[in-house]
């Protein structure tokens, strides 16, 4: 609004006549992630939308696909593919039967390599982060589980680079604690600590709260230990009597 009012502004916008400074103005938004509900023009609706946040998703595919490398060796990598609310919404009016599974089975990548489904995640979905060890000998023992590598998927999208992000937390989080301190109170814990020789390090390397590793985030891509979650994560399904099994494991 303060550029719009420059007397040179207002006058190119107004067909070359002058123009009282304007104080208010009015947004429009695309309807780029908004749908109707009501596609009868005639029905009141039809002007009412459902919107979704740019880039969200409700459902995480994870798909994998076995390769031999230029030594000879096999390996292993994986794909994601999200798909949006409104994609959802189309897929479940044409096929109601995917509603647990609405991602195709199988896609490709820029080689056409082929890479399958293994699981997918939606919020508050819960999954395992074996140890290299476990990954390397698939000895994963269920009743062994190490439940301080449960982890709980958050929410997904597309990152800046058009690849896709996974957000987790620690299973057991339910908010973190060093969210509700004020930025003003940090500074000041921050201040008492290094004052007292407990803390040894720079406000910059300071970690923002208790699972970011240095990230803003309450929510991370990366376990305690600094793996990537999504590259190789298990998913845990329990059922009704809580008998619990692991997808994605090979």
């Amino acid at each position: 609004i303060k550029q719009m009012n420059q007397p040179e502004n207002l006058q190119l916008l107004n067909n070359g006549k002058k123009h009282t400074p304007i104080k208010k103005v009015r947004i429009s938004r695309g309807f780029g992630n908004q749908r109707p509900l009501n596609n009868n023009p005639e029905s009141v609706k039809s002007k009412q939308y459902v919107v979704n946040d740019a880039g969200s998703n409700l459902y995480l595919g994870v798909y994998e696909g076995t390769f031999v490398d230029k030594n000879g060796n096999k390996v292993r990598k994986r794909m994601f593919k999200d798909i949006g609310l409104m994609d959802l919404i189309e897929i479940l009016k044409l096929a109601p039967e995917n509603r647990f599974h609405p991602l195709p089975k199988t896609i490709f990548d820029d080689k056409q390599n082929e890479y399958k489904r293994i699981f997918t995640l939606s919020p508050l979905d819960l999954v395992y982060v074996p140890t290299e060890e476990e990954i390397e000998n698939q000895n994963f023992d269920i009743s062994k589980l190490d439940k301080n590598r449960i982890y709980k998927y958050v929410d997904g999208g597309i990152t800046q680079k058009g690849g896709e992000k996974a957000n987790f937390v620690p299973y057991s989080v339910s908010q973190p604690i060093w969210k509700f301190y004020k930025d003003k109170d940090k500074k000041e814990i921050f201040d008492t600590l290094t004052e007292n020789g407990k803390l040894n390090i720079s406000l910059k390397e300071l970690i923002k709260d208790e699972f970011g590793l240095g990230s803003q985030q309450t929510k991370n891509q990366k376990s305690i230990d600094g793996k990537m979650i999504k590259n190789i994560c298990w998913k845990l399904k329990t059922d009704h009597l809580g008998n619990v099994t692991v997808e994605g494991k090979n």
